[in-house]
């Protein structure tokens, strides 16, 4: 859980230092709206089957219920 800001910086870290994502499948973010363009960026960028929007509510409930 990250918010899209913080996927931005994720990506330009990502490319900087050449590194490619390949184990992950999901991603999830929330804290801010997202754009279009940027949810499509965080799906190429790491590699994700699926991209969820979340808020902290659900991230809490999430991390008790798994």
């Amino acid at each position: 859980m990250a918010t899209p800001s913080l996927y931005l910086d994720m990506i330009g870290t990502l490319q900087e230092l050449g590194l490619q994502v390949t184990t992950l499948q999901a991603a999830a973010y929330g804290g801010a709206p997202c754009s279009q363009e940027l949810a499509l960026q965080i799906k190429q960028a790491l590699n994700v089957r699926r991209l969820v929007v979340s808020n902290m509510a659900t991230m809490c409930l999430y991390v008790w219920v798994v």
